[in-house]
């Protein structure tokens, strides 16, 4: 028997998540039984379950887009040595259930037993982000690059990848005082607010190339970001955190060639071969075991609570993902 959460309708979370018993199914050939480990509430879960995703998922249907599980039962055809191996579960596959059938092959191991198993459960969608992020624009070292949402979990995967790579990191955010303040120079950081001018991230840049920008906001932030870059520098969009309209100038376009562009891990993952995959995740499993990447956890909570879950998850300061487990 296993617990899943199930979304009935799209709406407000209160009203439409329930905790279902549901019973296991049978393997098929190649398949294999993963027990839930965690699984992080996202808000792209949140926004699928209020039916303002990009993405319509119909209902019913099961959040949850990442996590990591233990493989506990084998089906014909698979190797005998992944019993008991930690994995990643697949992107978007409805994760916040105790248990998964899955095709073996698609599944991506956990490479470092020491990992934790909290951090190995946020390994896939926000440090992916980041690091795909980073190859959008010629970013060598000794370059610049200048970010919103610099608090935000791929805010903070950024600047560790960024600063990995010999980048210089400007770092915009809401709440600068709680960002991470390095002895390395190479992070600048900076209250976004109206007050900050595209001069003054210029001056950051120190001379260094400015041609590439991450805006997870959207707005004025977006905005400001734009205005700092190199001529013919590139300008990504990857979230809204504002939910307000992004109004770029013709000027950007026309005398400054910025290019602007727009990137989702869901795209990328439907044409990356599970190599490039495995490649990527070795770089944020490396990073984590390190403790070059470490990212915060406010709580953690049984499947069973989910509705106090998602309400945490809402908070604003919350210094943290919401994770849910099993029990």
């Amino acid at each position: 028997m296993s617990i899943a959460v199930r979304c009935i309708a799209t709406g407000n979370y209160r009203d439409v998540l329930r905790v279902e018993h549901q019973e296991a199914a049978q393997l098929g050939p190649g398949q294999v039984l993963v027990e839930l480990i965690a699984a992080p509430v996202h808000p792209a879960d949140i926004n699928a379950i209020e039916g303002r995703y990009g993405r319509h998922i119909p209902p019913p249907f099961t959040p949850g887009n990442e996590g990591v599980g233990r493989i506990i039962t084998l089906g014909p055809g698979v190797p005998e040595c992944l019993r008991g191996a930690r994995v990643l579960l697949p992107y978007a596959s409805g994760t916040w259930c105790t248990h998964s059938v899955l095709p073996y092959e698609v599944l991506h191991p956990v490479i470092f037993q020491e990992l934790d198993d909290l951090q190995a459960a946020q390994a896939l969608i926000n440090p992916l982000t980041a690091l795909r992020l980073l190859e959008l624009a010629p970013a060598r070292q000794g370059h610049a690059v200048v970010y919103n949402a610099a608090n935000s979990a791929v805010g903070r995967c950024i600047t560790t990848f960024a600063q990995a790579r010999g980048l210089r990191a400007i770092a915009l955010a809401r709440d600068a005082q709680n960002l991470r303040h390095d002895a390395d120079e190479s992070l600048q950081i900076f209250a976004d607010s109206d007050e900050l001018t595209p001069q003054a991230i210029r001056n950051a840049a120190a001379g260094a190339p400015l041609a590439l920008a991450l805006n997870a906001v959207g707005g004025q932030s977006a905005l400001r970001l734009a205005a700092a870059l190199d001529d013919a520098g590139t300008h990504v969009t990857y979230g809204a955190m504002s939910r307000q309209p992004m109004k770029i100038p013709a000027s950007l376009l026309i005398f400054r060639n910025i290019y602007f562009r727009g990137f989702w891990l869901n795209a990328w993952l439907s044409q990356a071969s599970y190599e490039s995959v495995q490649r990527d995740l070795r770089v944020v499993f490396e990073a984590m075991a390190s403790g070059q990447l470490h990212l915060p956890v406010a709580a953690v909570y049984p499947l069973a609570d989910v509705v106090e879950a998602v309400s945490h998850a809402q908070r604003e300061h919350r210094g943290g993902k919401v994770l849910l487990v099993p029990s």
